[in-house]
This record gives structure tokens, C-alpha cells and sequence, in this order.
């Protein structure tokens, strides 16, 4: 995550002031607490934080009009404010936060007018929620271990260069997200819960705006829910990863319009419970998808078509060696239109998550007739003249994410069918779970989620473990980390 450090003639540019009040964790500064600092200084005031851990009444339910919280450090894990389960506080027009740690901490509501919520490279963990308001934006921020809804009610949600990972509420409910360069992994919401909501509540617009994003090893029945939207969505350069569930589920939408255009992704090793890549429920709205790569679902389909009346339009996409087939059902007379295909897309390394190409695959632009680029990455290895359908498990004994709290997606592939033990270890050499006992597996790419826990259920500490795979007569082990 990007550290920013603003020096204090910014920070009293921004706010508009001529003095931006400093308050320390230990009392001492212009003010004893936050709130003071807050109750004594005009509306949108710049109050700078000194490092430490802010606690305690004063430092937590603030009430707050339009203020800028900023660490003086601009190092949010020197600068902590910590709720200790209160919740942040209410804002009559708003607040913004730069370079701040917040911890355990409830949601800041907006109590009278629609004002803007902004966190700038915040860490933001161990929660119940953040935000509850009309307008939200988060930049450069690390979300994490949060158990609570992120922002909830809101008009307009945005997110850009952010990282979520382990946490375990949805992300985000809002009738116009916009998420750029972020990063999701190893969420993991209630059952029944999407990760991330678009125009929820049943309502009759909003649209979201997906680019350049990446969804690994997130346990949610749907990665993005896109619901009754009379406005288009799109998707652009993402990439869906190792995902048990559906990745992108589009409802209701409205005869004769449009409802997104998928372009450019990457969807890898996704269905180890099922679902689908893209899910049409009861819409009566059209899907593009163009120039994207659907590989190696693990379970399900690579689509679940609508009930009524509906389009779906594939172009320039690779479909390839998917467990429910790939150009089949309602796809089946798209294959072999323009460059719709079914080759192995060559990846560099899959189950270690990188997606780039060799220079010899048929998704890059000088390799198809069509001459476009197809998912999410360009070429980023070479040297290779073939590339095996099925390689051998030494190459690809994975687990994602590593390190990892506290589930992760172990990955391999077998050249042949084989006995399959794969087992955990500590460093001292104990089993501490048996993950597979010999159980006889298929030839190919093999994927299943682990949580770290030992034989009798209990959750395993923190720490480095062995996992070992056994298939074969071959052997190969690898180390993990969990981190709680």
C-alpha cells in the first residue's frame, strides 16, 4: 500500500486553515482528546494525530461536522485510533481521514446532510463497519478482519488501489460503486451474502463500475451482485480467481436494454462449490462478454443463462477446460464465431496466481486471427514451445492466499489419476491435519479450500506449517503461513 506522508503546509491548504491543531495520545498537545480538538476548532478543521494508540472516551463516538483527521506521521500503523468496539462516531457534513490506523471500531453515520466520507491510506480492521451515508470514498487503503458491513446505504461508493482481505461481512452495498485497482482476498461474508452490492434494496437504478480489479479465494455466494439496474454496468481488466462460489450474478433486469459489458477479464480455477462465472437470474437485459479467457472451473458453469428473455453475446473469448464444459448450452453455437475459442490459454503460472501469458498463447494479439488481446494480462513469459494441457504436480502445488487467516485455496494437478494424500505438518515434524487420505482424484488441475484447523476442530495458532502432497509416487511440499 502506498505510504503518503503530507507535510503540514499541505494538510493546512486543504483544510483552508491557518493552524492545524495537534493532538497526542497521551494528552498532551493543543487539546486532551480528539473531541475537544473537534468541539474547539471552526468547521472543517485540520487536526493533526501524533503517533500512538488513541482510546477512551473523547477519542472514540465522536461528533464531528466536516473535519480532516490526519496522522502527523502519515504512517497509519504508527497512528491508531482505537474504538475499542464503540463506533467512530457521527458527522453532520462528513469527514475525511488520511494516515490513520482505525481499529475496532463501529461505523461513522451522517446525520444531517449528504457530505463526504473520504479515507486516504488508512488501515482499517477489526471492525463492525465504517461507514454508513450517501457518499464514501476510500483511497490506498488496506481493509482487513472486519466483521461488520464496510459502508452500507450508500448513493455513491467508490474504491481505488485499496486491499481487502479476511473480512467477514460484505464489503459494500451502493446503488453507484466505482472500484479501481483493488484487490480482494480471502473474504469471506455470511452464507447467503454477496461481497460486493449494486443497487440493493430492490431499487430501480444504479450501476457499477468494476476496472482493473482482482478476486482471489473469496468465499461469497456471488462476488458481485448486480441487482434491478436500468443503468449499465461494466467490468474491465478484472481477474476472479480460485473464487468457490459465482463471480459476477446480474438480476432483473429491464426488457430491451442492456444490462454490462464484461471485457478484457480473467476467470481461472473459479466453482469449487459450484455456481457460475456470470449469472443471469430472471433478466430480460442483454450481456456482452468480449475478449475474456474462462479456464479451468473447478465446478458449475462457466454460465447459468436466464429464465426469460435474455441475451448473451460472446466475442473474441477463450473457453477452456472448464469441469461443466465450455461452449456448450445456450454458448454452443457461439463457438468458432470471430476468434471464439477453446485453446489452453498458456498461463505463466495459474495456480500461483499469475495469469500473464507465454509468448506462445493463442490469447495474445500476434498469436489469433482476430489480433486482440485477450484477458485481463499480456505476455509475461517466454521460452517455452509447448506448454503441457495437464502439468505435472512439482509445478504447481499451490496455496492462495499465502499467508493466509484463516482458510486458503490449496491448488495441484495430477498427469494421471492417483491416491492423493495431502497433509499439514509442523516444523517439529507432527500431522496437525489431514486434508486428503488417499482419496483417488482425476487427471488435471484440482482445487479445494482448507481452513487451519487440526483434527479435533480446533482453530491451529499462528505460525509456519509443512503441507505435503503425496500422488503417485511423487512428493512435494511447500511451506504455509497463517497469520490470525
Amino acid at each position: 500500500m502506498k505510504r503518503i506522508t503530507l507535510a503540514l503546509v499541505v494538510l493546512v491548504g486543504v483544510a483552508g486553515t491557518t493552524h492545524a491543531t495537534l493532538v497526542l495520545p497521551d494528552g498532551s498537545g493543543d487539546y486532551p482528546t480528539i473531541q475537544a480538538a473537534i468541539d474547539a476548532t471552526p468547521y472543517g478543521a485540520t487536526i493533526l494525530l501524533g503517533d500512538g494508540v488513541f482510546t477512551g472516551p473523547g477519542n472514540r463516538d465522536l461528533q464531528i461536522e466536516y473535519t480532516l483527521l490526519a496522522s502527523q506521521s502519515g504512517d497509519p500503523e504508527a497512528c491508531i485510533l482505537d474504538a475499542g468496539g464503540f463506533d467512530l462516531g457521527a458527522a453532520t457534513d462528513g469527514l475525511w481521514c488520511t494516515g490513520i490506523g482505525i481499529r475496532n471500531a463501529g461505523p461513522v453515520t451522517n446525520t444531517l446532510h449528504p457530505g463526504p466520507f473520504r479515507f486516504e491510506n488508512c488501515v482499517i480492521e477489526g471492525g463492525h463497519g465504517l461507514v454508513v451515508s450517501n457518499w464514501a470514498a476510500l483511497t490506498d487503503c488496506v481493509v482487513r478482519g472486519n466483521s461488520g458491513a464496510l459502508v452500507i446505504s450508500a448513493a455513491s461508493c467508490s474504491a481505488t488501489g485499496c486491499l481487502f482481505e479476511s473480512n467477514f461481512s460484505p464489503i459494500a452495498s451502493a446503488y453507484y460503486p466505482t472500484l479501481e485497482n483493488c484487490t480482494f482476498t480471502n473474504n469471506q461474508p455470511p452464507s447467503g451474502y454477496s461481497l460486493v452490492g449494486v443497487a440493493v434494496n430492490e431499487a430501480d437504478y444504479g450501476s457499477g463500475s468494476f476496472t482493473n480489479c482482482r478476486f482471489a479465494g473469496n468465499d461469497a455466494v456471488s462476488l458481485v451482485h448486480f441487482s434491478r439496474g436500468t443503468e449499465y454496468h461494466v467490468v474491465t481488466g478484472c481477474e476472479f480467481a480460485f473464487n468457490p462460489g459465482s463471480c459476477l450474478w446480474f438480476e432483473s433486469g429491464f426488457s430491451g436494454q442492456p444490462i454490462a459489458t464484461i471485457s478484457g477479464c480473467t476467470f481461472v480455477a473459479n466453482g469449487a462449490e459450484g455456481g457460475a462465472d456470470i449469472v443471469q437470474e430472471e433478466s430480460q437485459g442483454g450481456v456482452s462478454v468480449e475478449r475474456c479467457i474462462f479456464s479451468l472451473r473447478q465446478g458449475g458453469d462457466v454460465v447459468q443463462p436466464a429464465l426469460g428473455d435474455y441475451e448473451l453475446t460472446f466475442t473474441d473469448c477463450d473457453l477452456y477446460g472448464n469441469v461443466g464444459g465450455d461452449w456448450v448450452g445456450v454458448l454452443a453455437d457461439q463457438y468458432g464465431v470471430g476468434c471464439n475459442m477453446s485453446e489452453n490459454p498458456q498461463f505463466c503460472d495459474w495456480a500461483g496466481g499469475d495469469f500473464s501469458l507465454y509468448d506462445t498463447s493463442p490469447c495474445l494479439p500476434a498469436n489469433n486471427t482476430c489480433a486482440v488481446q485477450m484477458g485481463a494480462e499480456g505476455q509475461g513469459c517466454e521460452g517455452v514451445t509447448a506448454v503441457d494441457d495437464t502439468p505435472s504436480p512439482a509445478a504447481l502445488l499451490t496455496a492462495h492466499p499465502n499467508p493466509f487467516n484463516p482458510k486458503t485455496r490449496l491448488s495441484f494437478s495430477l498427469p494421471a489419476a492417483a491416491d492423493v494424500r495431502l497433509a499439514v505438518y509442523a516444523l517439529d515434524g507432527r500431522r496437525v491435519a489431514t486434508v486428503l487420505d488417499g482419496q483417488r482424484l482425476a487427471a488435471g488441475p484440482h482445487a479445494l479450500d482448507w481452513e487451519a484447523r487440526d483434527a479435533s476442530g480446533r482453530a491451529l495458532a499462528s505460525g509456519v506449517y509443512l503441507l505435503a502432497l503425496e500422488a503417485g509416487g511423487h512428493r512435494e511440499s511447500m511451506k504455509l503461513t497463517l497469520l490470525r
